[in-house]
């Protein structure tokens, strides 16, 4: 499989509710997971003398503007599960390219059955959730940025 094709792959994964995708095809073993910076291709075409397995790294490519902007990041407080909307059927509380004021909520951090709403400390633009809804965070890791 061809760098082009992949990269490809990645870009339609990305914008779907898709959260890991396991691709076998001629040879190739390709797993793909969202909020991973890498992924591991494998080529199943053993060397019966010495059983190799040529692994390629490819990089997801990061947007540019992600790059060159200097953003905040929202970071949860607590150990627990983060939750991006009020409830299972309700819209989530933000969305990327959501403008968001200080003290809007942002997420919510369960911990101990208690929820714990994480608000905006300032006035910004989302430019990416990091955390996938329903997912357990640590503390200090990145949930939100916003620029």
């Amino acid at each position: 499989m061809q760098a082009d094709k992949i990269k490809e792959i990645i870009k339609l994964i990305d914008n779907t509710d898709i959260n890991i995708l396991e691709l076998e095809t001629e040879g190739l073993k390709l797993k793909l997971q969202k909020n991973a910076n890498t992924v591991l291709m494998q080529d199943d075409k053993k060397d019966d003398s010495n059983h190799n397995i040529n692994n390629i790294e490819v990089t997801k490519e990061k947007n540019d503007k992600t790059n060159n902007m200097k953003y905040k990041e929202i970071k949860s407080p607590i150990v627990g599960t983060f939750y991006s909307s009020p409830s299972p059927d309700s819209s989530p509380f933000i969305k990327i390219g959501d403008k968001v004021k200080k003290g809007d909520v942002l997420c919510i951090i369960e911990a101990m059955k208690v929820m714990n709403e994480i608000q905006a400390d300032e006035d910004g633009e989302v430019l990416e959730i990091v955390a996938e809804n329903e997912s357990m965070v640590e503390y200090g890791e990145v949930l939100i940025k916003i620029v």
